[in-house]
């Protein structure tokens, strides 16, 4: 048995500095999705003041709980931009966080999946199917500069994958709705187009419809603000919706 432990010491000391080795890579790139079977080394000028902690699971009421993958968002305060990560849910703490952002990593240990901005403010995370598949997406809501505007970002969350779907923003919230009754749900942004409605408030004057098509979210059409709302007159406006915030339901207007 004393035999067996000198010899294994020299192996770990090559696993050592294999493993320093491999973390020490100077490539500076923005990960997007990540893609199957590929290996990135990645590396972030910075980290960020982590501000919130958000965790998906797919199930919520299962014991063992279901290995989950979790958001970080926070301030760059030397860019002045939030930023936004995810990862596995392995990496716990957020000075392993900063070691990841600031550090050469192999991209599947802890597992960085995802990094791009997020909104400056009013964050918030709620789950809905929305491609029709029984599985949950990852809608991320929140509010950007002076005049407030509405903020969406749409994940989709797949085993050691995160695909974003959707991005944009616009001065009036989001419109999601199922327009076939098919179970695949509609994105309708105004942007930030506008008419004058009663008492000279501005309201949208047309509609972008997003329809998800091919894995992510496509531009359909462009329809007026009158023809959307005929539309969704025979669609009933969800009043238990499944938004637990009331500022999540103040950004997006949900219809079944």
């Amino acid at each position: 048995m004393t035999s067996g432990k000198r010899h294994s010491i020299p192996a770990r000391l090559i696993f050592l500095v294999l493993l320093a080795v491999s973390l020490t890579g100077h490539f500076r790139q923005t990960l997007q999705a990540a893609e199957p079977g590929r290996t990135l080394l990645v590396k972030f000028p910075r980290p960020f003041h982590l501000e919130q902690i958000w965790t998906f699971r797919e199930f919520e009421s299962v014991s063992p709980p279901c290995p989950g993958i979790v958001f970080w968002t926070g301030t760059d305060y030397e860019a002045g931009t939030r930023r936004l990560a995810i990862t596995g849910e392995r990496l716990l703490s957020e000075a392993g966080l900063q070691k990841l952002l600031t550090t050469g990593v192999k991209e599947k240990d802890p597992g960085l999946y995802y990094q791009g901005e997020a909104p400056a403010r009013d964050l918030e995370f709620q789950k809905l199917d929305l491609d029709g598949d029984g599985k949950q997406e990852v809608l991320l809501t929140g509010r950007g500069g002076a005049g407030g505007t509405s903020l969406l970002q749409v994940f989709k969350i797949s085993e050691k994958k995160v695909t974003r779907l959707f991005t944009d923003s616009s001065r009036f919230g989001f419109w999601i709705f199922d327009e076939t009754g098919d179970g695949s749900y509609e994105i309708a942004n105004p942007g930030f187009a506008w008419t004058a409605g009663p008492d000279d408030q501005m309201q949208p004057s047309e509609f972008k419809v997003y329809t998800f098509k091919e894995g992510t979210y496509q531009l359909q059409r462009s329809i007026s603000a009158a023809s959307l709302d005929q539309l969704l007159q025979q669609k009933k406006r969800n009043a238990r919706t499944p938004f637990s915030r009331l500022q999540s339901v103040s950004i997006i207007n949900y219809y079944q």
